[in-house]
């Protein structure tokens, strides 16, 4: 990756190959998080639809799209599908969470190597180091 043309932090923040993968997960994922918004627009009105989505969480998005699909779709395999898509989304959420949510061990950083560490919620004193 070449080097931008704008000044670096004066302090450390890891290696900029790490800290660019990190933009693009977060960017992939807020590609495919907004991309849900095409289950509400099949079956709820699409001048509703922005409206009620914007206004929920992906948790409460995922049981709303489980419910519309229940409601419209026939299709066994085609339900297990998209209940598939919704726990592998599910689970992009948590791991894009963790990552971008994490804070770095700057103490021992190597300079080649981003080293992240995140708090496990609701277990105090435990940490995940990634």
């Amino acid at each position: 990756m070449p080097d931008p043309d704008y000044e670096w932090p004066k302090y450390p923040t890891g290696p900029k190959d790490h800290l660019h993968a990190l933009g693009v997960i977060s960017l992939n994922f807020s590609h495919y998080e907004a991309a849900l918004i095409i289950f509400f627009e099949r079956y709820i009105d699409k001048r509703f639809s922005g409206f009620i989505f914007d206004k929920m969480n992906n948790e409460e998005r995922a049981g709303a799209i489980r419910e519309l699909i229940s409601i419209h779709e026939s299709n066994r395999k085609f339900r297990k599908k998209i209940d598939f898509m919704l726990r592998h989304f599910a689970t992009c959420a948590e791991n894009r969470h963790t990552l971008l949510h994490a804070k770095p061990r700057v103490s021992i950083m190597p300079s080649d190597i981003l080293m992240i560490e995140k708090a496990i919620r609701g277990t105090p004193g435990r940490i995940i180091e990634l």
